[in-house]
């Protein structure tokens, strides 16, 4: 069992109801929260972080396919699947790579065939996030998710771990580091690995490039030279 959460986000009550009661059915998943708009869709995710959302994608104030886009800003690995009564939206939501898009009237066969494929895809994410880099600073060591890692960038003789909310040190060589790393990370120059998951855009800077990562001020190098294999990398990460 994976123990997954599930946020509903859906406007009418009996439709609302029926994906609870089958979600709930299933011995993997448990509905923690619903939302009757997308607009509410953000709010119940930064507080709930649940590991799946089911969003109707016709709803008032802000349609599900714009609401999963908003919640993707933040939390770029989010699980979800659209449940709706019009097949329209179905390009867009594999193109945001919906785990399934199931069409209205749903049934409980249909709707656990959907979250055994956001089982596997949710197993996958926490394999990924269960990965943890040794550092060493001085007499103490710090292990750390490589999924919250944004950038690794020597600069002298440190090696500076960049994540959202802390910057670690260490004497640790680029070369040592760089043997625990995933195929998340490219290096984007010679004194630097970009996790790019987390790249969000590149900008020009003279005659090399910056990489930017959402809500974080400080960029990393790319370097001319690699910039068009980083791009390619970035695609087939979509």
């Amino acid at each position: 069992m994976i123990g997954a959460t599930v946020v509903i986000a859906e406007d009418h009550n009996d439709a609302r109801e029926i994906l609870r009661e089958f979600v709930n059915l299933h011995s993997d998943f448990t509905v923690v929260g619903e939302v009757e708009s997308g607009s509410e869709l953000l709010q119940a995710v930064n507080e709930l972080e649940p590991d799946l959302l089911m969003v109707d994608i016709n709803m008032p104030r802000m349609n599900g396919v714009d609401a999963v886009k908003e919640c993707l800003e933040v939390y770029k690995d989010l699980s979800f699947i659209f449940v709706t009564a019009y097949d329209d939206y179905a390009v867009e939501a594999f193109n945001l790579q919906a785990v399934d898009y199931v069409v209205k009237p749903v049934h409980k066969k249909r709707v656990f065939s959907a979250l055994e494929k956001a089982k596997l895809s949710i197993k996958q994410q926490r394999h990924r996030w269960n990965q943890k880099v040794e550092v060493k600073f001085g007499r103490e060591i710090y292990f750390i998710d490589l999924d919250h890692i944004l950038f690794v960038e020597k600069i002298a003789r440190k090696l500076y771990i960049h994540t959202h909310h802390e910057v670690y040190e260490t004497i640790d060589t680029l070369e040592h580091f760089e043997k625990q790393l995933n195929d998340d990370f490219f290096k984007s120059h010679r004194s630097c690995f970009v996790n790019v998951h987390h790249l969000t855009s590149i900008k020009i800077s003279g005659k090399s490039y910056l990489g930017y990562f959402s809500g974080y001020d400080k960029p990393a190098p790319i370097s001319k030279q690699r910039i068009e294999e980083l791009k390619r990398k970035v695609k087939q990460s979509m």
